[in-house]
């Protein structure tokens, strides 16, 4: 310990050289440092025990390894806040942890090509800029990566741990409803780039937030350690004015982020808003963004997607609830946005913008409040847009569910079947269920991709009615007659509880589908038996349908040649579809 022995920080370490400090141990110092060397902390800790202490690092603060620990005293006032404002040297290979206090400032420039660990014991750990100078801070020289932890501190109960990140620059983009975003945003001075090219990883327990106003901080790479890990809107109060952004993904990585969209005020107060940039893919996976002050994710470059099972529990939502403008995702042109989750508020496609439908396998999007049922989820995509879904069966395959409308515009619904899918004439597929009619004059193009061939595949809307029936009562309560019956007068109410939208597979008629010319199905023209040869696999199986596309037949083969008796059958006209692996043909035959 070196304090100053007569009145406080009356002492100073003078010279030209420097202080290092070596071993295991903590050395707590209060003496005003002069030395025109500065500091190098090669292990153990450096405590800076008071929190108005005048600068204890000298010109300069080199951490080859260990822990500089800045006053962790709960203490309040902005004059007394700690500060850590000199020149930091990370050399590289070397791991450097500050811990913060409470209410403290970290504005010096940072340099080198080690990574740095800054743990915040609470909710005002100003970083980027001085705010009560506007003092800006300097990453330009640092080329390691950025860990943000918590450091939890006797006697300090703070509402969360965070780094608060400090601007002067005013955000121009306001809500989820621009549309030019990507014009030159850093050119206009909006965003603040300190970590545009830095990779920023948030530990459990331990977040961002901002100071007031309309914000947003450019990170190459975000990640997280777990779902306790959270991204914070404005982190002094309850006010609804500020809005602030986090946008990511400027390194072009691929990034599973299981971290929380986090209301830090706890009044459903401070918007908070994802912008995802770049042509790497993040997966959004927490169940715990409850918060009703979510702006959604703006998709602006590369795929942004989320993974949260929407069975588990019935009450999660990807993203948060919609606050303000009601969008939740909003994916720009040639961006890919969606997921396997709920999304609660507007999911809006651009054109030629792609949302994806499940992850890694068949799944789900739920657009649905299931907590309060007021705010509406529409779908809506524009004309060249697109949405993919897989089919693997009938019965497994990607599903939209949405409490309000679905709106195509002419886009475009694109069905992919998975590698194992099977398919026959008759199934339906029901792809999109929703709860409010949309336009009469919606239109949606449909292209299938890996589906079996020799089908044929259409749209087909269609409705869930409830019937209803009451006793029809006079003015007095009292039930009337029937004229029909001598009973009770009944109304009867039907109501569209359910809108769909299905894909029919049927058969393609009129035609001699053969795809290949490589299987031979004789005579066309037949009293009860037909010969099907295969030049070059085996026959999986053969079914033959009627006129009307019922099935009225099937057999397994496994071999490259069968013989099949239809004698069985009425007279008219059948088709024999042949399936081979994955690949199937469709024949005509007569039978007399």
């Amino acid at each position: 310990v070196l304090r100053s022995k007569t009145s406080y920080m009356a002492d100073s370490i003078v010279g030209s050289g420097s202080l290092i400090k070596d071993g295991a141990g903590t050395l707590t110092i209060d003496l005003k440092n002069k030395l025109t060397g500065g500091r190098i902390l090669k292990s153990g800790r450096i405590y800076l025990e008071k929190a108005d202490s005048a600068n204890v690092f000298g010109d300069k603060l080199r951490i080859e390894n260990g822990t500089v620990s800045v006053n962790t005293l709960n203490n309040s006032s902005p004059s007394r806040y700690a500060r850590i404002r000199v020149p930091i040297e990370i050399p590289a290979g070397a791991t450097a942890k500050i811990e913060m206090g409470r209410y403290s400032y970290f504005y010096g420039n940072v340099s080198g090509d080690g990574d740095l660990e800054l743990s915040t014991a609470g909710d005002r750990t100003f970083v980027c800029a001085k705010k009560d100078a506007g003092t800006a801070m300097n990453f330009k020289g640092f080329n390691g990566n950025l860990v943000v932890s918590k450091c939890a501190s006797s006697g300090v109960t703070p509402g969360y741990y965070a780094l608060y990140f400090s601007t002067n620059k005013t955000f121009r983009a306001t809500s989820m409803s621009f549309t030019t975003l990507a014009d030159s945003i850093l050119a206009k001075n909006t965003v603040d780039s300190t970590f545009w090219n830095k990779k920023v990883t948030l530990k459990a327990g331990a977040g961002l937030t901002s100071i007031s106003g309309t914000r947003c901080y450019g990170i190459g790479e975000l990640n997280a350690e777990n779902d306790e890990s959270f991204l914070g809107g404005y982190g002094a109060g309850s006010s609804t004015s500020p809005i602030i952004y986090w946008m990511f993904g400027m390194s072009n990585t691929d990034v599973v982020f299981p971290g929380t969209i986090k209301d830090v005020s706890g009044a459903a107060k401070n918007l908070v808003g994802l912008i995802k940039t770049g042509t790497g893919k993040y997966t959004f996976t927490s169940t715990k963004s409850y918060a009703s002050t979510s702006l959604g994710v703006l998709v602006d470059q590369g795929s942004f997607l989320v993974n949260i099972p929407v069975t588990t529990p019935a009450t999660t939502t990807a993203l948060g609830r919609a606050k303000t403008n009601g969008v939740i995702m909003k994916i720009r042109t040639g961006a890919t946005g969606g997921g396997n989750g709920r999304l609660t508020g507007a999911v809006l496609v651009d054109s030629l913008a792609t949302l994806q439908v499940g992850y890694d396998g068949i799944g789900q999007i739920d657009l649905a409040d299931t907590l309060s049922g007021t705010i509406a989820s529409p779908l809506k995509v524009h004309h060249n847009g697109k949405v993919i879904m897989k089919v693997a069966s009938k019965t497994n395959h990607d599903l939209i569910t949405g409490n309000n409308t679905v709106t195509f515009k002419g886009g475009t619904l694109l069905v992919e079947g998975t590698s194992d899918v099977s398919l026959n004439v008759g199934d339906t597929v029901r792809l999109l269920t929703y709860k409010k009619a949309g336009t009469t004059k919606d239109s949606i193009s449909l292209q299938t991709e890996g589906l079996p061939t020799g089908l044929k595949y259409t749209l087909k809307g269609d409705t869930l009615k409830t019937v209803t029936s009451t006793v029809v009562k006079d003015a007095n309560n009292v039930p009337l007659v029937s004229v029909l019956t001598g009973g009770d007068s009944i109304k009867v109410t039907t109501t569209i509880t359910e809108y769909r939208i299905n894909l029919i597979v049927g058969v393609i008629s009129g035609v001699n589908n053969v795809i290949s010319n490589r299987v031979s199905v004789y005579p066309s023209l037949t009293s009860g038996v037909i010969n099907i040869d295969s030049k070059d696999a085996d026959i999986t199986k053969v079914d033959i349908f009627n006129i009307n596309g019922q099935q009225v037949m099937t057999q397994a083969i496994g071999a490259r040649s069968a013989v099949l008796h239809l004698d069985k059958l009425s007279s008219g006209l059948y088709y024999t579809r042949v399936t081979i692996g994955n690949k199937v043909e469709t024949h005509k035959v007569l039978l007399k």
